[in-house]
C-alpha cells in the first residue's frame, strides 16, 4: 500500500522521500470503493454526473 484518501474532494498531497523507485517490468494498480447511493448505474467520466478515480503521478 503506498497511498489511501477517503477525502475524495481534498485528498492530500504525499511527498515520497526517499523517492519510490520502480524497476521494468513493475507498475501500480489504483483500486477504488464507491457507494452509489444515486439507484442508477454510474460509469467512469470527467463531469460532476459520472465517476471519477485518476491516478496523478510524476517521474523523473
Amino acid at each position: 500500500m503506498v497511498y489511501t484518501s477517503y477525502d475524495w474532494e481534498h485528498a492530500p498531497l504525499i511527498d515520497l522521500s526517499p523517492p519510490l523507485v520502480l524497476e521494468q517490468g513493475q507498475g501500480l494498480k489504483i483500486t477504488a470503493t464507491y457507494d452509489n447511493q444515486t439507484g442508477r448505474r454510474l460509469f467512469f467520466g470527467f463531469t460532476r454526473k459520472d465517476e471519477m478515480m485518476i491516478l496523478y503521478g510524476y517521474s523523473y
